[in-house]
């Protein structure tokens, strides 16, 4: 019995591989720190945080051995008397050493360091050097103008004494100080500011929206609106309305986008007065026109580009090919609305489901329809000349352009004018004797001070 026993018991061993465990285990323990550390994760710095708290002391550091026996107290509270014999002895080495050798007290009473390999952290990111260094106080933003005040009153001393030893012609740094980017940042960051709002309300963007400052150019150039009321109208006719019912939900404002008089381009540079001195007050959306021949084709009026003060009246059908137009002289006529045969039907707004035959009216129609959608302006009011003005969008590109140009323009000149002052004032670089500028300007005047070269 007791020998099976032996063999189930060695066969345990054998496969648990228990014997070596043991050893290991043995080794660990000889390895083990005589005195173990005991707050977890909790560093040296923050341990001398909290004993200072809790102590509401002044002082701003702990002795290393007053740490080192703190951090060996475990969840009893009460240290170890290996633990209260070194620190004792630290008490003891502590009052017969000098103050300068304070930082040998800890290893002088282990004898040996307490870890021959990895050592533990101090907490907050400082260095071991922490333990013995004051902590010093971070100057406040009053001190630290101070010194910066202080620092630039040096700086102006040295430039003004460096200025008043010097006497060559002129001086480097009064040329510096005429240069307008040397003391006058704002001015190149003005310049370049100019350029880039004026070009971001010509082009359009986020903060440029056409709800204050009108459409763009560009928009009218690609159809922007016109393709995006399209859009619209498309999406209802797939929902089975009529071409009468989707191009009556198209709002007034969408339409009055897809107007050329919004086109800041269309207003020229010098015409002074507001949009509505050019063309009226719009009062109200007239409709959408739809142009048929009479073999039933749609026809498309060719829309006036955006430099274009006058152009001629073309309508094309879903091909791009011309099938009327309204000819400048009788002898050209041949695709003309008599002899084509052309009807207008408007869709949408005041007109919505009027149809017209009449040559001169559907002409008269035509020539709006150059102009985007067609809208009933009132002239009377202002008296209007029906030229166009420019928008709110190109008045702000054009004054913050030329504002832009003369800030640029001016900087180069002055920094020309400055670099170059020597030249224009026709002092010859070749002279043998250098004359002081600005100590005495009356020619010929022999008491003017004089350096050989």
């Amino acid at each position: 019995m007791n020998e099976s026993k032996e063999k189930i018991w060695s066969e345990i061993k054998r496969c648990f591989n228990i014997e070596e465990e043991r050893r290991v285990l043995q080794i660990g323990k000889e390895h083990q720190a005589a005195y173990p550390y005991r707050k977890g994760r909790v560093g040296y710095g923050r341990l001398e945080q909290s004993m200072l708290q809790k102590e509401e002391s002044s002082e701003t550091s702990l002795p290393a051995h007053v740490l080192w026996k703190e951090a060996r107290v475990g969840k009893s509270g009460v240290p170890q008397e290996e633990v209260l014999h070194v620190y004792q002895k630290c008490e003891e080495l502590s009052q017969s050493l000098s103050p300068d050798d304070t930082k040998g007290i800890l290893s002088r009473a282990l004898d040996v360091p307490e870890y021959s390999g990895r050592v533990r952290g101090k907490g907050f990111g400082v260095t071991p050097t922490s333990l013995s260094i004051k902590k010093g106080k971070a100057p406040s933003n009053r001190e630290l103008h101070a010194r910066l005040e202080a620092m630039q009153a040096e700086l102006d001393a040295l430039r003004r004494e460096r200025e008043a030893s010097a006497s060559t012609v002129y001086r480097d740094a009064s040329d510096k100080d005429s240069i307008n980017c040397t003391f006058q940042p704002n001015i190149p960051k003005g310049i370049s500011h100019s350029f880039v709002v004026a070009g971001t309300m010509w082009y359009g963007s986020a903060t440029t929206p056409i709800e204050l400052f009108g459409p763009t150019r560009y928009q009218w150039d690609q159809g922007y609106f016109q393709q995006e009321i399209y859009r619209r109208v498309g999406g209802g006719l797939v929902e089975n309305q009529s071409l009468s019912e989707a191009w009556s939900k198209i709002p007034e404002k969408l339409a009055f986008y897809d107007y050329i008089s919004n086109n800041p381009a269309k207003g020229g540079l010098f015409r002074a007065g507001s949009m509505d001195n050019g063309d009226g007050i719009a009062v109200g959306w007239l409709g959408h026109p739809i142009f048929r021949d009479k073999e039933g084709r749609e026809l498309f009026v060719r829309r006036m580009p955006t430099f274009f003060e006058t152009f001629l009246v073309v309508l094309v059908d879903g091909d791009g090919i011309v099938r009327e137009d309204v000819p400048f002289r009788r002898a050209e006529l041949k695709y003309s609305v008599e002899q084509v045969g052309v009807i207008v039907q408007f869709y949408g707004g005041v007109l919505n489901g009027g149809s017209y035959s009449d040559p001169a009216t559907v002409k008269k129609y035509a020539r709006r329809a150059q102009l985007g959608e067609i809208f009933e302006l009132d002239r009377a009011t202002l008296k209007s000349d029906g030229v166009f003005r420019s928008s709110p969008r190109g008045w702000f590109t054009f004054g913050h352009a030329s504002f832009a140009l003369l800030f640029f323009f001016g900087h180069i000149w002055h920094g020309a004018r400055t670099l170059f002052r020597d030249v224009f004032a026709g002092i010859d670089p070749d002279l043998d004797a250098q004359v002081e500028f600005g100590e005495f300007q009356k020619l010929g005047d022999p008491t003017t001070k004089k350096q050989g070269v």
